[in-house]
């Protein structure tokens, strides 16, 4: 058994994250040796408890599931790396234990290239996605990689606004690449690959296990720059992201939002703790280092940044009017109507305007909402 299949197999393991994996190697010199020591010397080492060992004894006559996972691999064009590789990606290799084993599905060079996080919550509000939307296709223009989760929300539409922009993406899994996870995302998840690349540190067919996604987290930060968090509760895996990538020393930044919702609760707390708020692509790109000289060509060629006025710049007066009645938090066209001072005409046509131009949105029960 080489080491790369030594390592495929101890990644199986259940209960082996990085922490036991460098563990098992200090003690043992290399990997392979493993699966050759006893009982005894498993139990000396740091961390391992009596069923973690059973599990490893039990895989000492199962190496083929590592040539099995290595021979899938290449019928799925997915590349498959280990901490001790020559080409394993320098960013990720000096962060607090850096995944063992990394699996890539697309271009693997996209991780050692100039890139930014985005996360967020699974529930964003219209503003958020708006937010979302307006920072990722400056972040194309600027010639920048996005980093995401693949999940539902902020992830979802961070991907799917790069690719429509024409930019590349990375996406990181809390799942193996081949029980992509959500399911609803899985033509995305292709589409990324296409033009972007799927990450994974975990096995092929691995599920999306709840403590999966804290862990791939440091993946999503590690091979990033820095790391913007747009909405976020007060309890999310996007405020992990942001710890990790401190603990990494890159850059935190924050989208600030409205007081009243919960989903901007997130945000404005790490400002507060000393995030950079963000309201323009600018504030990320001035604020890292490595991105200075390129960032003032860039500041010279534009200055408009998310944009998020640029249509409203193009109302009527009444539109404008009624346009200032309508928030982030939905509210019903009988109160809307109570506000606005326009003729019930006036009031009708204008709101119809406000929908087809994309300033405000539709809601069941006759709401509406700012998007």
């Amino acid at each position: 058994m080489n080491e790369l299949e030594a390592a495929l197999l101890l990644n199986m393991v259940p209960g082996i994250g990085a922490v036991r994996f460098q563990n098992l190697k200090d003690s043992f010199g290399s990997l392979g040796t493993v699966f050759q020591v006893s009982e005894k010397e498993l139990l000396r080492v740091e961390g391992l408890s009596e069923k973690i060992i059973s599990s490893i004894l039990s895989c000492v006559d199962r190496s083929y599931l590592a040539k099995e996972e290595m021979e899938l691999a290449d019928q799925q064009g997915i590349k498959i790396l280990s901490l001790s590789d020559s080409n394993y990606p320098k960013n990720l290799k000096t962060i607090y234990n850096p995944p063992p084993i990394l699996y890539v599905k697309g271009d693997f060079s996209l991780l050692e290239s100039d890139s930014l996080a985005l996360v967020g919550t699974r529930t964003p509000t219209p503003y958020g996605e708006k937010v979302t939307a307006g920072l990722v296709r400056d972040l194309v223009e600027f010639g920048l990689i996005s980093v995401s989760g693949l999940a539902r929300g902020i992830d979802t539409i961070v991907h799917r606004a790069t690719l429509g922009n024409k930019g590349k993406t990375i996406a990181v899994l809390g799942s193996g690449l081949l029980k992509l996870y959500p399911p609803e995302n899985r033509k995305l998840a292709e589409t990324v690959a296409e033009n972007g690349a799927l990450v994974s540190e975990f096995p092929l067919k691995a599920s999306p296990e709840p403590g999966h996604f804290p862990r791939r987290n440091r993946i999503i930060s590690g091979i990033s720059l820095g790391t913007v968090v747009i909405e976020a509760g007060q309890i999310s895996g996007a405020l992990i992201t942001a710890r990790l990538a401190l603990e990494q020393g890159k850059d935190v930044f924050a989208v600030p939002g409205a007081i009243t919702s919960k989903m901007s609760i997130g945000p404005n707390q790490l400002i507060k703790q000393g995030a950079k708020l963000v309201e323009k692509i600018e504030d990320i790109l001035e604020e890292i280092g490595s991105l200075k000289e390129k960032f003032n060509c860039f500041k010279e060629s534009r200055k408009e940044g998310i944009n998020i006025e640029n249509e409203e710049s193009k109302l009527s007066v009444k539109e404008k009017n009624l346009a200032g009645l309508i928030d982030f938090e939905p509210a019903s066209i009988d109160l809307l109507s109570e506000r606005s001072t326009l003729s019930q005409g006036d009031f009708a046509q204008s709101l119809l305007n406000l929908e087809i131009k994309g300033i405000v949105k539709s809601l069941p029960g006759k709401r509406y909402v700012r998007v």
